[in-house]
């Protein structure tokens, strides 16, 4: 399965293979969207019923609308060591907000032993993800979009407003940078809570 999820620094476009990437780890500073893109791979890879998935986070309730999918289990992050099991057949494995979680223990999920049909998505701003070997991980990082939606260049200008590489400094060398793709009100996730605002707008 190839997802699209938005566009590198030249403007390339940038996807999730699923058949070929097995740990893909999110790399931003808070509030850029990792929990969101973990969310929108997560019902893309639930589309197929034949497909589970298990997410750990920090803040469940973000995945609420998931718990009620029967092949979906939904565990707070304090029960990551559950991921040490070796998972089904199948199955998508989330570590929502890595950074909480002893190295050692985010190395042993990271990096277990899994089928060919299994992917393992992790969200890090930072911290940990620096401590994950970099063997068979792919890592993005996601940037802001410029100002008002400007096409990217290969070499944005600060000058422009658009100081989206903020922070890229403290990242892996191997690190994709990935300008995330603009979630519209009809596409998949939308958190509740989003919902009921546009409404009562």
């Amino acid at each position: 399965m190839k997802v699209s999820i938005g566009h590198g620094m030249d403007g390339s476009p940038v996807h999730v293979q699923t058949t070929t990437d097995r740990v893909v780890v999110l790399l931003s500073d808070p509030g850029q969207g990792k929990t969101t893109l973990a969310r929108y791979l997560t019902r893309w890879w639930i589309a197929d019923p034949r497909r589970t998935a298990r997410i750990f986070a920090t803040r469940p309730h973000e995945y609420t609308d998931l718990m009620t999918v029967r092949s979906v289990v939904v565990l707070p992050l304090v029960d990551v060591d559950r991921a040490l099991v070796a998972p089904s057949s199948r199955e998508l494995t989330v570590i929502d907000t890595v950074d909480t979680v002893p190295v050692p223990t985010a190395r042993l999920v990271a990096h277990r032993q899994v089928r060919a049909d299994d992917l393992t998505i992790v969200t890090s701003s930072g911290h940990v993800a620096r401590e994950l070997e970099p063997d068979g991980c792919r890592r993005l990082g996601l940037v802001t979009r410029p100002p008002g939606g400007r096409p990217l260049t290969a070499a944005p200008r600060r000058s422009d407003g658009w100081d989206g590489l903020q922070g890229r400094l403290d990242w892996p060398s191997d690190v994709e940078a990935v300008v995330p793709d603009i979630r519209g009100a009809r596409d998949l996730p939308v958190h509740r809570w989003q919902v009921i605002d546009r409404a009562a707008g």
